[in-house]
């Protein structure tokens, strides 16, 4: 046989890779041997070593070998073919670095998350300024008894799932509000649920609101299901007292996430209502 001509195993060595992947390739048309003796032996060319480089290096790119078997059997126009395979590779790399980014701040939140727990004062009312408005993507949730805790409506769930799998949050705690009339009716009575949200990354508007700018009372206790009200209540008789009007919703955020937590019936959560100092008192 011809110096130019090697047998699959010895092709495949010279490739750097294992028979296996020469014969798979040859299987699926991507690579197949320049020739078959009368013994039935395969023999590929020295010139195919280029063939199996392009091959190796646009799966490196992660490019489908149905996409690279296309572009070798098009031998017209290489150029503007190969072309189309980069850009279009270029917008998945970009989408692919979006989710990366995302997930190593998600990642990063919640390790500060664990810090704060281990810092948590539990029961001390504090007041905080808030400086920016937080973005959250919420749901619609039914006020939920401590019998309810587990049981989310099909919307919640759908909302979750929309939210987790486009990498649109900061983190995976839940959110959940207590509109303005809920806290002074003394019913704390939950309105919506969900999560800190990547500005600008929601396509609904009337899936979005914000925990806004300003000033808020706030206290953190162990608790699940209708014992969170009493964190509620303890903030509402310590705005009355302490001559604190009552101006804004109320917030309720896991301190940490179930991913980290996972006891729901007694959990650390933080409470927030927005406050303003009452005037000439």
């Amino acid at each position: 046989m011809d110096k130019g001509y090697m047998k699959t195993g010895e092709f495949a060595k010279m490739c750097g890779v294992k028979k296996a992947t020469i014969v798979h390739y040859a299987k699926i048309g991507i690579l197949e041997p320049e020739m078959i003796a009368e013994n039935g032996y395969a023999y590929y060319s020295t010139r195919q070593l280029y063939d199996f480089e392009l091959i190796h290096v646009l799966k490196g790119m992660k490019v489908p070998l149905e996409e690279i078997k296309d572009y070798i059997e098009n031998k017209s126009g290489d150029a503007q073919a190969c072309r189309k395979i980069l850009a279009k590779k270029l917008i998945e790399l970009h989408e692919y670095q979006k989710e990366i980014s995302a997930l190593e701040r998600i990642v990063s939140n919640t390790i500060k998350d664990i810090d704060e727990y281990e810092n948590t004062k539990i029961g001390i009312i504090e007041e905080i300024h808030i400086d920016d408005d937080t973005p959250l993507y919420i749901y619609k949730m039914p006020y939920r008894t401590a019998d309810e805790a587990f049981i989310m409506s099909k919307e919640a769930r759908e909302s979750i799932r929309y939210v987790s799998d486009s990498f649109r949050y900061e983190n995976v705690n839940v959110i959940e509000v207590v509109m303005h009339k809920h806290i002074m009716d003394g019913s704390f009575q939950k309105t919506f649920g969900g999560f800190v949200a990547r500005k600008d990354s929601i396509e609904d508007p009337t899936k979005m609101m914000s925990m806004p700018a300003g000033t808020y009372l706030t206290v953190a206790g162990a608790k699940g299901g209708d014992g969170i009200v009493d964190l509620y209540r303890l903030l509402k008789n310590y705005a009355d007292e302490n001559n604190y009007e009552v101006i804004g919703n109320g917030y309720e955020r896991d301190v940490l996430s179930h991913i980290v937590e996972r006891d729901r019936t007694n959990y650390l959560v933080r409470c927030y209502i927005h406050v303003k100092r009452k005037e000439n008192e």
